[in-house]
């Protein structure tokens, strides 16, 4: 129980699921010693190389989705006439809405990034200490317990924070609900280690539920720089280059079915070229379970 692989409720015990489950609940303790969490993690990295990919694709199974980047209502959507404006960005569409409404804020290291650091596979988007993002009263409890790498932030802080992590390119996915899951635990994902994003990308799948939103490049103020093309954490970007005499057909194009609509190119776009148009009209549910638990409950 202490190390994370076995939990009890009331006087009865259990085995957690694999992933989500003791993966994390393993690695945010990190009450094992170091040669044995490095051992792990060689194993954990194994498993979302050869093993996650086929399940994934096979249950067409989703955890998370994508909330949109911090200044999205100021700078990255344009109106869609065919939603209602006041609809436009809903509460639990975006991160922007969790920090307005709290004070308190944690992160804690990033568990799939941190497997691979241990296993001599580091990411190269971003460290493991630029991790998950907790907030309110759930916050202060991973530093009290001594969650791996929390640390306490105030509300600027946790706005520096968030907008570093767009900066990186790392994608805040949050569990597909619009209750209490939602609005407490994100994380800030990268393709080559998130748990979700990267077994998804090897078979050119989403592994995320994609959000209500997709990019809309203006061809005017786009000047080919390639950041978006970069930064998009599902290769769902590429550079068409000209034909034409005159250069008129050479753009960035959206592969639309790879598209997870996290918001990660037009955060990064220097001239502001991007712009998330609302594409979808998509309601999470209440709650979101795994089993009979929540994604949560499976932490604690």
């Amino acid at each position: 129980m202490e190390i994370g692989t076995v939990s009890k409720k009331g006087t009865k015990f259990c085995l957690e699921p694999i992933i989500p489950g003791i993966f994390e609940k393993y690695y945010i303790r990190s009450k094992d010693t170091e040669e044995n969490l490095s051992e792990a993690a060689k194993l954990y990295r194994d498993i979302m190389k050869e093993i996650m990919p086929q399940r994934l694709r096979e249950l067409d199974w989703r955890l998370f989705w994508p909330l949109l980047p911090i200044e999205t209502e100021e700078k990255l959507v344009e109106i869609n006439k065919e939603f209602d404006v006041q609809a436009q960005v809903l509460p639990y569409e975006t991160i922007k809405k969790l920090i307005e409404e709290n004070d308190q804020f944690a992160v804690i290291t990033c568990q799939c990034r941190l497997i691979g650091e241990l296993s001599g596979e580091p990411c190269e988007v971003a460290p493991a200490e630029m991790g998950c993002f907790v907030v309110g009263a759930a916050g202060q409890m991973m530093v009290a317990d001594g969650a791996r790498g929390a640390r306490l932030l105030n509300k600027q802080e946790a706005i520096e924070f968030i907008k570093e992590t767009e900066k990186k390119g790392l994608v805040h996915n949050a569990v597909f609900d619009k209750g209490y899951e939602s609005s407490v635990f994100i994380c800030n994902c990268c393709s080559c280690h998130c748990a979700y994003l990267f077994p998804a990308k090897l078979f050119h799948e989403k592994g995320v539920y994609p959000s209500n939103y997709s990019p809309k490049f203006n061809n005017e103020l786009c000047i080919k720089c390639e950041t978006c093309m970069r930064k998009c954490p599902n290769e769902a970007i590429y550079h068409r280059f000209p034909i034409e005499p005159d250069l008129s057909d050479e753009q960035m194009v959206l592969i639309e079915e790879m598209c997870i609509g996290c918001g990660v190119c037009a955060a990064n776009c220097p001239n502001e070229a991007i712009k998330m148009i609302k594409v979808r009209d998509n309601v999470p549910p209440e709650k979101h379970l795994i089993g009979n638990k929540t994604f949560t409950e499976l932490l604690q």
